[in-house]
Parts: structure tokens; C-alpha cells; sequence
């Protein structure tokens, strides 16, 4: 969803390579459609951390990749599977969420609650 054909022709075989090793289940896609046509989309990871007081069960739900096709924004498609996917994981004891957000998607998780962290860092090994 909103890669053009290079992308995709450059991604594909790594994404089925990965997804077919994923075989403990600990990434999960989900697809909005509309008669027949995929219209949206996103995946949910879940971890485990360090449980606490805040988060007791130690389950973490990060959200991947959350995305709606152009001509189909602005109908609740996002927060349809936003819903979906809070509805799923409180069914699981999963209370603590996060992603990273686009500027077109901060406005929406915003509206249901998520709140910027200032003190989240990333390094990969490339990195010195």
C-alpha cells in the first residue's frame, strides 16, 4: 500500500523471506478491504517487556505501518482497525501501546490518546 512497483519489486522477496520465518506469530497483519480491494492496512507486534506497575502484564503492542489508501481517507478507515486492534489486545491483557507516527497520522493518535514521547532514542549497528 503506497509503495510504487520498484519498491515493491525491491522489498518483496525480504518481506516473504522474513514473514515465512516468522512462525512464533509475533507479528500480525490486518487489512481493511472494500469490495474485494484492499484499502487499508496495518501490522501489530506484540513484546514482552520488563513488567511494572504501569504495565503489569509486560505485554507491549507496537504498531507497524499503519496506512490508508488516498481516495479512501477520511472515512474512519484508520480508526476502524485502530479499534479493532485495542479490542484485540485488551482481550489479550495488552494495555501499553506504541508506534512512530507520520505527520499526516499524529492528529489521529493524538485524538485516541497516544501521547509524544521526547526520550525515545534509535541506534542500529551501523552507528558509532
Amino acid at each position: 500500500m503506497g509503495w510504487n512497483e520498484e519498491e515493491l519489486k525491491q522489498t518483496e522477496s525480504i518481506v516473504r523471506e522474513f514473514l515465512s520465518a516468522n512462525s512464533d506469530g509475533d507479528i500480525e497483519c490486518y487489512l481493511a478491504m472494500e469490495d474485494r480491494n484492499v484499502v487499508g492496512g496495518c501490522a501489530l507486534s506484540v513484546q514482552r517487556m520488563l513488567p511494572s506497575s504501569r504495565n503489569r502484564t509486560g505485554l507491549q503492542a507496537y504498531l507497524h505501518n499503519m496506512y490508508v489508501e488516498p481516495e479512501y481517507r477520511g472515512r474512519g478507515i484508520a480508526t476502524a482497525l485502530l479499534t479493532f486492534i485495542f479490542e484485540l489486545c485488551q482481550k489479550r491483557g495488552i494495555q501499553r501501546f506504541s508506534l512512530h507516527a507520520s505527520e499526516m497520522g499524529r492528529p489521529l493518535y493524538e485524538r485516541i490518546g497516544f501521547e509524544k514521547s521526547d526520550n525515545y532514542y534509535v541506534k542500529t549497528s551501523q552507528d558509532r
